[in-house]
């Protein structure tokens, strides 16, 4: 007897602007750890999008005289509303490269961001999988949906 194996991957090439090709991508749309990892990452987005659309207006230090002690003293209500912005923006992004480890590997992740967390240059990434995590999300749920037999749940 065979085991026949059903590989529902997909497997694209990451390529430079020029056209070379700088690795390779490979996921499963229908792993669940897929579907709880970019979940994840949106709710992470929008909680920190809230947070940050209750605070205070954020202050701009740029032209703030910061010599002396007295002056970081003056300004300390200040540098803290901006420290904790950062925080948030922190906290935000190293949650969306964690999940993101944890579905594709570093490596995978390294090629479009070259080690940096800037999470602009994950833009692409997350273009590409979304609409196949969803259209696979789709699919498993209208399965439970169509089927009116009780007794297959």
């Amino acid at each position: 007897m065979n085991i026949i194996v059903n590989k529902k991957f997909i497997k694209e090439d990451i390529l430079d602007e020029n056209g070379n090709k700088l690795g390779e991508i490979k996921f499963n749309p229908s792993d669940n750890r897929i579907m709880a990892k970019i979940t994840n990452i949106f709710n992470t987005c929008t909680n920190a999008l809230k947070r940050l659309e209750n605070k205070e207006e954020i202050p701009d230090l740029q032209n703030t005289r910061l010599e002396t002690m007295e002056d970081f003293e003056n300004a300390k209500a200040d540098i803290q509303k901006v420290c904790d912005v950062i925080e948030i923006e922190s906290d935000t992004i190293s949650s969306v490269f964690k999940n993101l480890y944890e579905v594709f590997g570093k490596d995978t992740i390294d090629i479009f961001t070259g080690g940096t967390e800037d999470i602009d240059l994950l833009i692409p990434l997350l273009e590409f999988i979304a609409p196949h995590v969803r259209d696979a999300r789709n699919q498993k749920v209208n399965r439970y949906i169509q089927n009116e037999d009780p007794e297959v749940l």
